[in-house]
């Protein structure tokens, strides 16, 4: 019983997912469209989102892409409604989510504000990011 627990703790220990340390990415792989109309993408940053795994621990679900913007002329972000598109390199649509801002505020030009994004994984084990480029657009709210 007791070679039964050890062996499968082991187990457990080699066998989890090692976790993928927040990385920087080219900020050319991000078109910013119609929100360059206010801001420049200054840099961004993909950072692993992990759940409970139980037995083989924790297991990678979201991919969160966070772009630091400057304003290039005062702006209030409580107005701007965008989502961001992950495609392939076939220009491929994979999935899309909605790019939220760090905080609804009004900016003034040169100030910094960070917006993010979620691509929700579903590959286990992938090294490299399914995206090629993220394309972001105008998103209207539904009535």
């Amino acid at each position: 019983m007791y070679r039964t627990l050890a062996a499968a703790l082991v187990l457990s220990i080699v066998c989890a997912p090692t976790a993928r340390p927040q990385e920087s990415i080219n900020v050319k792989a991000i078109n910013i469209g119609p929100l360059a109309e206010h801001f420049t993408a200054v840099s961004a940053q993909v950072s692993p989102e992990y759940a409970e795994g139980g037995f083989m621990g924790p297991q990678l679900v979201n991919l969160k892409v966070t772009v630091k913007l400057q304003a290039k002329k005062d702006i209030d972000t409580t107005d701007l409604n965008f989502q961001a598109g992950f495609f392939d390199k076939e220009k491929h649509l994979l999935q899309a989510s909605r790019l939220i801002f760090q905080a609804r505020f009004p900016m003034l030009k040169g100030e910094t504000i960070n917006a993010s994004c979620i691509y929700k994984h579903s590959e286990p084990g992938l090294d490299v990011y399914p995206w090629d480029v993220i394309a972001i657009r105008t998103w209207k709210k539904p009535n």
